[in-house]
């Protein structure tokens, strides 16, 4: 009987382990690998955008693709919402992708309505495409387990209106003012697009939105607590451009 506790511990530590690997940033320990993490798309654009995955592991996989809108709060993915309607779609919803292959979805616009709302034409919109990877069904041979690992993957899809389409992340950089007020952070975004923050540091501490890096909407102030201990250091940001190349780095003191 210890053994076999012994055993079923031993495979769920490895369970667990593999799964906190499918979910850290950049995918590498997984064996996917994702040419951008966030994707721009151009009102104008008749023909949709791409997006390509790489499956460097040994087994295939079949993967499962949506986009979903995202949350007025928190700006995260909504989830598990069956009528949450957005004006895209990924094609194909499913697709099996062999071991050491890559393939490319398409995503196209279908309409202006998100939800029962326009879209609106002054200023990016933010949703989220969604990616499940099931694996084929692995068996332990030591003791019968069967486990199965499907991690799920989240891009960024940020609609740029025609309005707009001319203006890029390093032409509204500067127009942040960030600025200390009390123990809290004070992010004025006066520019029509999404701004992500890649590096967001009071002293050496990382300030994020739970797991996921702090993103301020177009025409918005938001306030940002401060911890405690480290509410007189130096701030430290960075963002970078539509193609994830770093713009400058600034401070707050």
């Amino acid at each position: 009987m210890k053994n076999n506790q012994i055993k079923k511990s031993f495979v769920f530590f490895t369970l667990l382990t593999l799964l906190i690997a499918f979910i850290q940033p950049g995918y590498a320990s997984t064996g996917f690998k994702f040419p951008l993490k966030r994707y721009v798309y151009p009102e104008s654009n008749k023909n949709g955008i791409s997006i390509t995955l790489s499956n460097n592991t040994d087994i295939p996989y079949l993967i499962e693709s949506w986009v979903s809108s995202a949350d007025s709060e928190t700006y995260l993915p909504v989830k598990n919402i069956p009528d949450d309607k957005v004006p895209f779609i990924i094609l194909p919803p499913l697709k099996k992708i062999n071991a050491h292959t890559e393939f490319s979805w398409s995503i196209r616009r279908t309409g202006v309505i998100v939800n029962g709302e326009p879209l609106p034409d002054d200023r990016e919109s933010l949703f989220w495409i969604g990616m499940k990877a099931i694996p084929s069904e692995s068996k332990d041979k030591n003791n019968g387990v069967f486990f199965k690992v499907s991690p799920e993957f989240y891009f960024k899809l940020l609609y740029r209106p025609k309005s707009i389409e001319h203006v890029r992340l390093q032409d509204v950089e500067d127009s942040l003012v960030i600025t200390r007020t009390g123990n809290q952070l004070s992010v004025n975004n006066p520019s029509p697009l999404f701004i992500t923050f890649d590096q967001l540091l009071v002293g050496t501490t990382e300030l994020k939105n739970g797991d996921a890096l702090i993103t301020i909407k177009p025409f918005s102030v938001q306030m940002i607590d401060l911890p405690e201990s480290e509410k007189n250091k130096v701030i430290t940001w960075r963002i970078s451009d539509e193609n994830l190349f770093e713009l400058t780095t600034h401070t707050v003191k």
